[in-house]
């Protein structure tokens, strides 16, 4: 697949990824922006990203809660008095984690920045690699190029309505095989 970093941080540049934060869908938005996305072919990137921030990765055994068995690196992060996390698989599954938010507008939020992918690349929703329940819903978003027939960029977003769940929103970003729709490593299945 073609290096797409210039198309990420084109999106980056919208007036939705660029407005300033004004409610937390925008801070999460931004967030997934600033860390998955632009820093996607760049895992060392992100890694200087959280350096120069002072964020230091989580110890191994919290950072699993949000690798999910994988090895990788996982950071927590406050942002406009909201908590979140950011992890990144050494496979290249990139996720952030809220851990209160309110997922209707989270949802709408999110399509607006990945439902339509920049040209000449195509965006189409696809099933989800996550169930939806009556609690949580999934969505995802599949971008590839017009040529590229065996590859392409997953977007989903898992939100929950459940009050007590310890987190209530998480997006991730993988590189995905088209021609059987798995993914190169499985999503996480929910934000909890």
């Amino acid at each position: 697949m073609r290096h797409v970093s210039f198309v990420l941080a084109a999106v980056l540049l919208s007036p939705l990824a660029s407005a300033q934060p004004a409610v937390p869908a925008d801070t999460f938005n931004a967030l997934f922006g600033n860390t998955c996305m632009t820093h996607l072919y760049a895992p060392e990137g992100l890694t200087a990203w959280m350096a120069e921030r002072n964020l230091a990765p989580l110890e191994d055994a919290v950072a699993q809660s949000f690798l999910h068995g994988k090895p990788g690196k996982a950071w927590a992060i406050t942002l406009d008095g909201d908590q979140y996390a950011v992890s990144r698989t050494d496979a290249g599954l990139c996720a952030v984690y809220a851990r209160r938010m309110d997922g209707e507008q989270l949802q709408s939020r999110f399509a607006a920045l990945v439902g339509k992918a920049p040209a000449p690349m195509t965006a189409r929703a696809t099933p989800s690699p996550a169930a939806s329940t009556p609690t949580r819903r999934s969505v995802s978003y599949v971008w590839s190029w017009p040529d590229e027939k065996t590859s392409g960029l997953m977007f989903t977003l898992t939100t929950t309505d459940e009050v007590d769940a310890p987190l209530q929103a998480m997006a991730s970003l993988a590189r995905v095989n088209l021609d059987d729709g798995s993914a190169g490593e499985p999503t996480p299945s929910s934000p909890h």
